[in-house]
């Protein structure tokens, strides 16, 4: 028989099931209880069979309960012919005229052979509605709600019933490399606007989703990641060391319609079990490459791992990082965890979901930065940069900050800065905010803004134009999303606040007035802003696109630039010509836009570094802490090269190499300055002998009149 799974297309939403995502509208016709209490409306959850079932296909409902009362009241069901997860439908508090739709998916009904026998199915339930955290006895007069009767029919003889879209997969195959690009700018001349809700993510009987992250990849797509949680299988669909996914939706139509779900990192669910949770997206500009961090997690989550950092310990909760290069289609993973594991106090690790950032200026230009809580022995909660300077072939952690501490963003500001905004685990009801002057290594001590109140939720802060060169009015608009009511967990009023002075001071749109759990956001390609939120109260993921004028704000970098007068008399000046020009001894190269690069630039097959001033570097270069070399047409040098009369190795990077190295089965030393090493060499403890070639002697060796034997696999030599 088929073996239907019913997890991913309920997933896709609770509606008809294109790729296109779902408009968050009321689908229920809710029917009005008999003694006027309650209106409830029980509708199925829309799937691809076109009424063709199979016995052990599962039906999923979404029920719907509005509260006619003057008082508020509870509900919870009292008897149903729905299985699944239906009895979580109930609502402590449902304050007078007010209407609950989070149960989205919960209850489901497996297909018998007496339902294709009768042809249809009617899901029904009976309900109890008391005072408020249901006390005292029932107010309801005992009735049965049903909701609409399901077709049901067999598939033909000799056919199956349709398949339903498939499980999200790792995408494989050959996609196109993704080229260096500018991250996008927030536009200020689109008109106000605010989007629907679509949900681009729903749970099911089997699986709860959570924790948003939103981003632009280079080629312009709209990238969004998710949490989805299994539920089934003995698991209990929460945070790690649950068996999670990463799952990820493309939209190529700035959010209008979504695709296939598929994989960033596929969970095991059974069995040895291995999860992933919690993603954040960190885009490389100079290079085209996309980051996404999260937890990798096997028997224990946050709060219970232990001391460690093998990357393969059970009991010890890692950082991984996937890397793609082909705008988000395919990836490769690696742990981190021994590489910003600074401490052995340090037992515990997480990446702040949502989004990471590379710097854009000043001397720390080109640092990949996304943000991490960690727990140390003593139990306080710390927040921490991790970082790199080559483009994520390794990663650094610096130095803790903070008390009370918990997921935590970083943004770029107008003087080069960099400012931490974190939630608290600590009770303190206002986010904590810090500043670094060295890129992330070092914070200040971080201190509670009270111009911004928390509901102990994530948020989100971006820079609105992260191309507004330092100092100006536009490298101060930041925005940030997140939940100001200091009502501890109520995580509501999901609310846009907008800074036009580095976040001295706020202003604030509500975009929705309920429950929005973790939210974040991201410049588009279209510089309309694409915002994420937990409406669904760990069922569903919605997505809403919005622009800078909706905020409101008389902020005057959010203004148009007035156009110029044309001036008639004077035809305008041809655009120059994108490419390499020389001036003087000089050679430049000038972007499509007709702006001069600067930093690195790959053409062809070669990199070359532009300095602030437009020129072509030859010759030795320092770009954070690496030293590269650049051959006298300016091409970046990898593997050997020879300067002044001494040989260096770089590494496919460019950076150079120092210390020991291992080439094609031999052994190479570099020194401090990178200049390989010849003849005798004193390191740690032993000699070792370097021929004129570069290469580490073993065995027996003729130096000068005499002979020395060199240890076979260390190349010591044994005196």
């Amino acid at each position: 028989m088929r073996t239907h799974h019913p997890r991913i297309p309920a997933i896709l939403g609770a509606g008809a099931i294109a790729l296109t995502g779902l408009t968050i509208a009321p689908t229920a016709q809710a029917a009005k209880t008999t003694d006027g209490r309650m209106d409830i409306g029980i509708t199925k959850v829309a799937d691809a069979n076109d009424g063709v079932y199979a016995v052990g296909d599962t039906l999923a409902f979404n029920i719907n309960v509005t509260n006619l009362d003057a008082e508020a009241r509870s509900f919870e069901v009292a008897q149903t012919n729905l299985g699944g997860r239906v009895t979580a439908c109930k609502w402590r508090n449902i304050a007078a005229k007010a209407t609950k739709t989070d149960c989205t998916g919960y209850a489901t009904h497996t297909i018998t052979q007496a339902d294709l026998d009768a042809g249809s199915f009617t899901p029904e339930i009976s309900y109890t509605v008391r005072a408020p955290e249901y006390k005292g006895d029932a107010l309801n007069t005992p009735e049965t709600v049903r909701g609409e009767a399901v077709p049901i029919k067999a598939a033909p003889p000799g056919q199956d019933a349709p398949k339903d879209p498939q499980e999200p997969e790792e995408e494989k195959g050959d996609f196109p490399k993704a080229e260096p690009a500018p991250l996008p700018d927030a536009s200020v001349s689109l008109p106000a606007s605010m989007s629907d809700g679509t949900a681009v993510a729903t749970g099911t009987a089997t699986d709860n989703v959570r924790i948003p992250a939103i981003t632009t990849a280079p080629n312009g797509d709209l990238l969004v990641a998710y949490d989805v949680r299994p539920t089934d299988n003995g698991n209990k669909g929460g945070d790690s060391p649950n068996p999670n996914h990463i799952v990820q939706r493309r939209s190529t139509d700035g959010g209008k319609t979504w695709g296939a779900p598929t994989y960033i990192h596929k969970g095991v669910e059974t069995g040895t079990k291995e999860g992933y949770s919690d993603p954040s997206y960190v885009v490389d500009s100079a290079t085209g490459t996309i980051f996404n961090f999260h937890v990798k997690s096997y028997d224990v989550g946050f709060a219970a791992s232990q001391p460690g950092k093998d990357a393969q310990a059970r009991n010890v909760i890692h950082a991984e990082v996937s890397t793609s290069t082909d705008n988000g289609h395919t990836w490769t993973h690696r742990v981190i965890t021994p590489d910003i594991t600074n401490d052995p106090s340090w037992i515990s690790r997480f990446a702040a979901s949502g989004q990471g950032i590379q710097i854009q200026h000043g001397q720390y230009k080109g640092r990949l930065v996304q943000q991490f809580t960690i727990k140390l022995a003593s139990g306080a909660f710390q927040a921490v940069s991790v970082y790199s300077d080559d483009h994520g072939a390794t990663w650094k952690a610096g130095t803790p900050a903070g008390t009370g501490m918990d997921e935590n963003k970083v943004v770029e500001l107008s003087d080069g800065r960099l400012m931490m905004n974190s939630r608290v685990s600590d009770g303190s009801r206002y986010r904590k905010i810090a500043t670094s002057t060295d890129g992330g290594q070092t914070w200040s001590k971080p201190i509670s803004d009270k111009n911004l109140p928390d509901s102990v939720n994530n948020a989100q802060i971006i820079r609105a134009f992260p191309n507004a060169a330092p100092g100006t009015d536009r490298a101060k608009v930041l925005l940030l999303s997140h939940s100001p009511n200091p009502k501890a967990w109520s995580r509501d009023r999901g609310t846009i606040s907008l800074s036009c002075d580095d976040g001295a001071t706020w202003t604030g749109k509500v975009f929705r007035a309920e429950r929005v759990g973790y939210t974040t956001l991201a410049v588009q390609s279209d510089g309309s802003l694409g915002l994420l939120s937990e409406d669904g109260n760990d069922r569903q993921i919605v997505y809403r696109n919005f622009s800078l004028a909706w905020l409101g704000s008389e902020c005057p970098a959010l203004k148009d630039d007035p156009s110029p007068e044309p001036k008639p008399e004077e035809p305008p000046a041809p655009a120059p010509k994108a490419g390499w020009e020389k001036d003087g001894d000089a050679w430049r190269y000038r972007n499509a836009d007709g702006g001069l690069a600067t930093g690195w630039l790959k053409d062809g097959d070669a990199w070359y570094y532009l300095r602030a001033d437009g020129t072509m570097a030859t010759g030795w270069v320092k770009d954070g802490d690496a030293w590269y070399l650049l051959q006298d047409n300016g091409a970046m040098a990898t593997g050997w090269a020879k300067d002044g009369g001494k040989w260096y190795h770089f590494a496919a990077s460019g950076a150079m190499t120092t210390g020991w190295i291992r080439l094609a089965g031999t052994w190479y030393h570099l020194g401090a300055s990178g200049a390989m090493t010849t003849g005798w060499l004193q390191e740690g403890g032993s000699w070792y002998y370097l021929r004129d070639n570069g290469a580490m002697a073993t065995g027996w060796v003729a130096v000068g009149p005499s002979r020395y034997y060199m240890d076979p696999v260390t190349g010591g030599w044994r005196g």
